[in-house]
């Protein structure tokens, strides 16, 4: 009798219902999410074997080999999940250094085994600026007091920044320490010799036209250099810095197979916000 009426309650109609929903749902939800399959490639089953035969100076035996494998599997494994609930976001270390490592990635254009002479001597001609000797120079720079806890490590923080964020001669004076002027026009080698030391216009005078490099070191401190302008001064010799010559041409393929690369991937992420 007393069965009869609780059966007969609204109240356990709803909640029957309510349960066999709650079920139905999880059973759907289920199914509509398949596992993800996790399996070992043949080079990472080989790089297993390589690094235990180098630890133990040995080949593994065929239960030390599927153990080393099963060990292998739940790291990759557990190496999914992190992504999954963003744990290389949160690590600051992890973050860089996934971030670093893709630009290396990125940085690296497929070279030819031999660069062709003609190449690199129309290469030289279109940048004899960069090769000129005892020029009149023109630069913008930003200054670090080597007085900072880690100054190095503000500095090449801050040229990254310069780098990648096209910054206007107008405001690198936000970055760096504060100087009279971030700009020096004109400046023949005894005065940047006289101002900042005969070390920094050795450096300086190896710097590429407008591109933020360094860091470099002064009688003052620390600086971020990009030179704007060299007149004058005889061009050094083409066959006595060729090697600056590759150096440089290389340099800048790398740089320009990045930023092609950089705006394919700008390109398939939307900008939700402006940074102000």
């Amino acid at each position: 009798m007393i069965l009869h009426r609780i059966i007969q309650e609204p109240l356990v109609h709803f909640l029957g219902v309510a349960l066999l929903v709650y079920w139905f749902q999880g059973a759907i939800g289920s199914e509509a999410a398949p596992k993800k399959n996790l399996n070992l490639s043949v080079k990472e089953t080989a790089h297993v074997k390589a690094v235990w035969s180098s630890n133990l100076e040995r080949a593994p035996r065929p239960a030390e080999l599927n153990a080393a494998l099963r060990k292998q599997l739940l790291d990759k494994m557990l190496f999914e999940e992190a992504l999954r609930l963003g744990l290389h976001r949160e690590d600051n270390a992890m973050y860089e250094t996934l971030v670093q490592r893709v630009k290396q990635l990125y940085q690296i254009p497929i070279l030819p085994p031999k660069i062709d002479d003609d190449l690199l001597y129309r290469y030289y001609q279109e940048h004899h600026d960069n090769y000129r000797q005892q020029a009149i120079t023109s630069f913008s720079h930003v200054f670090i007091s080597i007085e900072h806890q880690h100054p190095f490590a503000q500095a090449n923080a801050i040229l990254k920044l310069l780098q990648e964020g096209n910054v206007s001669s107008a405001d690198i004076g936000q970055f760096g320490d504060m100087i009279a002027s971030n700009n020096v026009s004109d400046a023949t080698q005894q005065r940047i010799e006289t101002d900042f030391g005969k070390s920094f216009y050795t450096q300086v005078s190896r710097f590429k036209k407008g591109i933020w490099s360094g860091p470099v070191i002064s009688n003052v401190g620390i600086h971020l250099v990009k030179v704007k302008a060299r007149d004058g001064g005889e061009i050094l010799p083409y066959e006595t810095i060729k090697d600056i010559v590759i150096s440089d041409y290389i340099a800048d393929l790398k740089r320009q197979y990045f930023h092609k690369k950089l705006q394919h991937i700008r390109a398939q992420y939307g900008v939700v916000k402006e940074i102000e």
